[in-house]
């Protein structure tokens, strides 16, 4: 809700206490429909105020305002309402400023981990711990989390030990412990940069307690002095920095963001409503904006050693120690925290150090980066003229990408190249699928050809959940989105063949690469990991063969890396920036609501008093717990606004297509439908035992039967087997698709839905397929 003119730190003025009376409190109080609130005004108000995630403008409240009082309807005043919202906002913003001179307006990231722990919906979800999984499912259950953000302290013998204490193990070795990796287990010495498990085990010496085993403490550590006998919460952070405009339209006025995500929360935590804006700026560039607010993260800082905070899950004190975890950024960013050259180097990984046209791939991966070389590197450069420090430039892929000093290269327990995971957003939806995509603009530049793709593409993705038309994918593919594109990945695979027959076997690597990284729910993690090397590498060596015009982009040798990302980071959908980029929306509608005059200030406030009031309606400083959530309550939002017609149910039948019924058993093609009796006459189609031209499942329609309309459960995407090695089904003049006798279906495996997955053994013989065909 954008502030008024008087919002620069003084509040105003509110009517008496009248306005806080409701007329129909007596009748409605304790009604099942809108309790807890005292009135159907009440809720009213709730759900327009508090609702949806975006919230209404003034002119809207006003307007709101207007109209109760035309109906004579007692309610909370405006200013009333601003007044309550300036107070409800738990971290404000302060002023700093950076080493080029900027000013940036920040919340600090200890009061947003304050305000995390004083919301008790939040602070009773939060681990207290890594738990690392052979079978992750949740960034603090992945290998990554475990090291770097390990327990800090262990209670044996009735002592409780803390990370920097000195002790005397039971084999009578004395030694300083790093950390506590899980329980009964001791670590000493140093972490490597990188966080794969062979290098670790060159770094780390591990201990592990027996049952009455026993240490001896030596000398207490700072921590231990510090926290005096409360629990440590290691409570790390991951942080998204991007680039927008603000204006509606995107193409002028450069905005630095700054967001703030806690990954000791479940993964039901990381949606918009959960994210914490920290910092905006539309004058000082991307190292500025990091250097102020991470300043909180810095060597020595308090919130480094330890600050203490009051759980509210459990009313105890606890010392909160927190270090930045990741960075979640597009590549050109990640190239400039890292120092990378990018696209100007022979060597434009951030991650190793291939060089540009290497046929590596994730098998046969170059050196990793490490963060002490580029530091030496860096050095060297500064005692260099510009012809040197070009060449070393060229020969090493690092350079200054600012004159200002990288706070990332001296954050504490932070290593860029090995912190900035691949995101897929960038790398395989506007990387690869994008490459695929904008190389059928040049097949369909003539306007008949145009209009017969037009009416293929209706006829292919008559799948309900398909939102992309055919306009947009035969005249606008170059501007779609990073949606637009993971939809293409899962229907481009059976319309793009008729058009480029030489890059179908790309377009079905891609497709399954799509697949297997933002599905989340896999059977066995090493099966999976296995799975994302044979995609990665069906799709590399296929654009050797089948489109060398891209072979030697960086997302494409990014692709190296995307399988060890899993093993270390865990399911890589975790890590994706859709999310973070959402904001960014939310941002600009502040920034083309605002007079300009300090954005970066507005801005911070805006978000401020919206993230203090969310989390009073969670419960923090007495607040109702629950009332945000019960604003979405779909019982109380039908009885205010009950709807004009019948929502139709799920699956809509339609005769012709494909459906699955009996609990997602089976599926079936819809023959008849009869609305009177409330069934269908549907023809099974089931597993034949054989494989499809792409070496899928194959199935065959059979016997008919009568299904009631209840036991159907939504579409299924089944497609006809056109394809041999020369095409079995004939493509005509108007579009549609002449099919053969061959009666022989497949069910989409690119789908998303879990439904149309394939089974590990079913994938493995079709990702063998795929590599055979490079």
């Amino acid at each position: 809700m954008e502030l008024s003119d008087t919002d620069d730190g003084s509040d105003m003025d509110s009517d008496d206490g009248s306005d806080m009376d409701s007329d129909d409190a007596a009748s409605d109080f304790g009604s099942s429909h809108f309790y807890p609130f005292p009135s159907r005004t009440h809720a009213l108000l709730f759900s327009l105020l508090f609702a949806k995630r975006r919230r209404i403008s003034i002119t809207q409240m006003k307007l709101l305002w207007g109209i109760f009082e035309l109906l004579q309807v007692k309610c909370p005043s405006l200013n009333a309402i601003l007044k309550l919202r300036k107070k409800l906002c738990k971290v404000q913003p302060i002023e700093r400023k950076s080493a080029s001179g900027i000013q940036i307006f920040v919340r600090p990231i200890p009061e947003l981990i304050e305000s995390a722990f004083a919301t008790p919906s939040i602070a009773k979800e939060i681990r207290y711990g890594p738990q690392l999984s052979t079978h992750p499912q949740e960034i603090f259950e992945s290998l990554a989390f475990s090291v770097r953000a390990p327990c800090l302290w262990m209670d044996n013998n009735s002592t409780r030990f803390y990370a920097g204490d000195t002790v005397v193990m039971p084999n009578f070795e004395e030694g300083i412990i790093k950390c506590f990796p899980k329980p009964g287990i001791v670590a000493f010495g140093q972490v490597a940069e990188h966080f794969h498990s062979v290098l670790l085990q060159n770094f780390t010496t591990t201990v592990e307690l027996h049952p009455g085993d026993a240490m001896t403490l030596v000398q207490r550590g700072n921590l231990s002095i510090r926290a005096n006998g409360r629990k440590v919460i290691n409570f790390p952070v991951i942080c998204s920095s991007d680039e927008t405009s603000g204006n509606t339209t995107k193409r002028y006025n450069h905005f630095e963001n700054f967001f703030v995500i806690f990954p000791l929360l479940p993964h039901k935590f990381y949606g918009p409503r959960y994210i914490n804006f920290a910092a905006t700026t539309n004058t000082g560039s991307w190292s500025d904006i990091a250097e102020v607010v991470l300043h909180d993260l810095r060597e020595g800082s308090p919130l480094s050693l330890g600050i203490k905070v009051l759980d509210s899950s459990t009313g105890e004190d606890v010392i909160v120690v927190s270090q930045l975890l990741a960075m979640l950024v597009d590549n050109p960013r990640a190239a400039q925290i890292c120092h990378q050259a990018g696209a100007r180097s022979d060597f434009n990984c951030r991650v190793c150090t291939a060089p540009i046209g290497s046929p590596s791939t994730c098998m046969q991966l170059h050196p990793y980066r490490w963060l002490y070389e580029t530091k030496q590197v860096l050095s060297r450069m500064a005692q260099m003229n510009k012809t040197q420090s070009e060449s070393l430039r060229k020969a090493t892929g690092i350079t200054v990408p600012s004159e200002h000093a990288n706070i990332y290269l001296s954050l504490p327990g932070f290593s860029p190249h090995a912190q900035t995971p691949v995101e897929i957003l960038h790398t395989l939806l506007l990387g690869v699928m994008k490459y695929l995509g904008t190389e059928s603009k040049e097949k369909l530049k003539s306007r008949s050809l145009k209009l017969r793709a037009a009416s293929l593409f209706a006829i292919i993705s008559t799948y309900q959940h398909c939102h992309l038309s055919s306009k947009q994918v035969t005249r606008y593919i170059g501007s779609m989105n990073g949606k637009d594109f993971k939809g293409l990945a899962q229907i481009g695979p059976l319309f793009f063949p008729w058009l480029q027959p030489n890059l179908t076997w790309l377009w079905l690597a891609g497709a399954i690469l799509t697949k297997l990284a933002y599905d989340s729910k896999y059977p066995h993690f090493e099966l999976r990991y296995r799975h994302l090397q044979k995609a990665t590498i069906a799709v590399q060596r296929l654009f050797h063969v089948s489109l060398p015009s891209a072979k030697d982009k960086l997302k494409v040798h990014l692709l190296s890396h995307l399988p060890d990302n899993f093993r270390i980071w865990g399911p890589l959908s975790l890590y994706a920036v859709e999310v973070p980029e959402q904001m960014n929306g939310d941002v600009r509608k502040d920034i083309a609501n605002s007079n300009r005059h300090s954005p970066s200030r507005d801005v911070a406030w805006a978000f401020a008093i919206r993230e203090g009031t969310v989390s009073y309606l969670r419960g923090a400083s007495g607040g109702g717990p629950g009332l945000l959530e019960l604003g979405a309550n779909s019982i109380i939002v039908k009885h205010l606004f009950p709807p004009i017609r019948p929502v139709p149910s799920r699956a809509r039948i339609q005769i012709g297509r494909f459906f699955f019924f009996d609990n997602w058993g089976r599926i079936g093609k819809v023959i008849q439908h009869n609305e009177h009796t409330k069934t269908c006459l549907m023809q099974e189609l089931e597993l034949n035992g054989q494989l499809t031209s792409w070496r899928l499942p194959a199935r065959s329609l059979h016997n008919n039967f009568y299904v009631p309309v209840g036991n159907i459960n939504d579409q299924a995407d089944v497609s006809h087997d056109c394809w041999e090695e020369q095409f079995l089904c004939s493509w005509r003049q108007d579009g549609s698709i002449a099919h053969s006798t061959l009666n022989t279906y497949f069910l989409n495996p690119f789908r998303m839905e879990c439904h149309h997955t394939l089974g590990s053994a079913q994938t493995d013989v079709f990702l063998d397929f795929l590599l055979s065909k490079a």
